[in-house]
């Protein structure tokens, strides 16, 4: 029985190509392994628009003059006091929209820590935006900061319990901390069973939620074998049976590799 957990696991749902764009209908273009990031739904998708603006210069006057400060205001110290984000500047827009767009360019161009920095300022702004902890997950899952991803992924479902990208973002996301390889740069977690079925809690919870997803099923496959033993087994067994079943033939070489399992597994 293969234990090996090189890769990540598959998602139909997205590509890690940008932060937030839509929820692909019926699956990736490919039946290739997932990587560690996910879009969100197009309904989610925040309305476009520029970076922060930059607040016009004051016209020069005739004398000059110092510059007025005011002392920071009770609701700008008690977010200091959290851990929820970094403050904006007094200069800064007060949309966390706007910070969202910015973090998602920043994203793009590889700039994770700005990216980061601009979502703990939309969270500073509106800590009730689901998507927004969905977004900080992918950047902490880029960090390989799997602890904090999942954190923000189970925040996200608190305030949307029927999103169900956010179930698949949790699961991968705990597969690749049990999995997560040892290399520089990369966090080494200790596991037990429990996290193992934490995360096929999490594709269960897809499953419910949208039955004709294929990479449920396998990856749920693949945790059970992960477990091993005769126990888990008819688990492994039947959920990689079900990915064949339903799995299109864009999934080839993963519908291959389940075949290999299941002969391995005697099934």
């Amino acid at each position: 029985m293969c234990h090996s957990f090189s890769g990540t696991l598959a998602c139909c749902l997205c590509t890690a190509a940008s932060l937030v764009s839509v929820i692909c209908s019926g699956g990736c273009s490919s039946g290739r392994e997932s990587k560690t990031g996910y879009q969100a739904n197009a309904a989610s998708t925040p309305r476009a628009g520029s970076n922060p603006a930059v607040p016009q210069k004051q016209a020069a006057s005739p004398e000059p003059r110092k510059a007025q400060t005011q002392p920071p205001s009770a609701e700008a110290k008690a977010r200091e006091s959290t851990n929820v984000g970094r403050v904006p500047a007094a200069s800064a827009p007060s949309d966390p929209e706007a910070y969202r767009a910015r973090a998602r360019a920043s994203f793009a161009k590889g700039d994770i820590e700005a990216a980061l920095t601009d979502l703990n300022a939309a969270l500073a702004l509106d800590p009730t935006r689901w998507e927004t902890w969905s977004d900080r997950g992918v950047v902490y899952e880029k960090k390989r900061d799997l602890p904090r991803a999942i954190d923000d992924y189970t925040k996200a479902i608190e305030l949307n319990s029927n999103e169900v990208k956010l179930y698949m973002q949790r699961g991968v996301a705990r597969y690749n901390q049990i999995g997560t390889p040892l290399q520089p740069g990369s966090i080494v977690v200790q596991y037990t069973p429990r996290d193992v079925h934490m995360a096929i809690a999490d594709f269960d919870k897809v499953i419910e939620l949208r039955p004709d997803l294929p990479d449920s099923y396998y990856n749920k496959g693949r945790l059970y074998e992960f477990l091993g033993g005769l126990l888990y087994r008819p688990q492994a067994t039947a959920a990689l049976k079900k990915f064949i079943e339903i799995a299109p033939p864009k999934y080839k070489d993963q519908i291959e590799d389940a075949n290999r399992r299941l002969k391995a597994l005697g099934g």
